[in-house]
């Protein structure tokens, strides 16, 4: 007895309906889990490869350059800002095509009240959020360099973006999980409702099917029969 009603995911004179069972729950859960840890895995792997092919493939080519209008403070630098340092909007921002596929490349650049000039060159990885980036600062007046990062001489380290870490392979999940689970699920679900309905019209036993007729309780599977028929029309 309990074990068929676990596995109908109804409680005793409840109705059966739509509602899931225990083990599609599971499934649902683990297969989302699973998901995402299989793609956060593949993600950072092939994003750290992907941006090891562009330090090895060198140059890029320039594909336009943003006139940005620092009155209204509209520009956004393309990472963030060094933190105790108040960098003005950038004016201008120039992106570059890279020869290794879904690597963007971006310079921008921008002038204090003082004429100080902020510069930014970024290099970034990762769809639709960056995973991996790049990233090199510098503030020079009249050609004189007070803030530089990595110091003048030394290459930047390459480093991880937690929003892409975290999101990029919670959307890709969702949307293979939507696929292979939610959906199959839900018509699963809606399928046995619709045989549970069909048949309760016919006197069977909403549980297992045997034909009951006028018996209080099914003598297959001994449901009570007044309890848990299902009427034709659904709630």
């Amino acid at each position: 007895m309990k074990m068929n009603e676990e596995k109908h995911g109804v409680d005793r004179g409840a109705t059966p309906s739509v509602k899931i069972t225990q083990g599609e729950e599971r499934y649902l859960k683990r297969s989302l889990i699973i998901l995402f840890t299989l793609i956060a895995i593949i993600n950072a792997v092939v994003c750290r490869l992907t941006m090891g092919a562009q330090l090895h493939a060198g140059s890029s080519t320039l594909v336009r350059i943003d006139q940005l209008s620092s009155r209204i403070q509209s520009g956004q630098w393309p990472a963030a800002t060094p933190c105790g340092m108040n960098w003005p909007a950038p004016e201008k921002m120039a992106y570059f095509e890279s020869p290794v596929p879904f690597v963007e490349s971006v310079y921008a650049v921008g002038w204090n009240k003082d004429r100080a000039k902020y510069e930014m060159e970024v290099i970034r990885v990762g769809v639709p959020f960056n995973t991996i980036e790049i990233k090199k600062t510098q503030v020079s007046l009249h050609g004189v360099i007070s803030h530089s990062n990595p110091p003048a001489g030394n290459e930047p380290g390459m480093r991880w973006v937690g929003w892409g870490l975290l999101i990029n392979p919670m959307i890709y999940a969702v949307v293979i999980w939507l696929s292979i689970g939610l959906v199959p699920v839900a018509f699963v679900a809606y399928g046995r409702y619709s045989q549970y309905r069909n048949w309760a019209n016919k006197a069977l036993c909403s549980r297992c099917g045997y034909d009951i007729q006028e018996l209080p309780i099914c003598p297959e599977c001994g449901l009570e029969s007044c309890c848990e028929t299902v009427s034709a029309e659904p709630r």
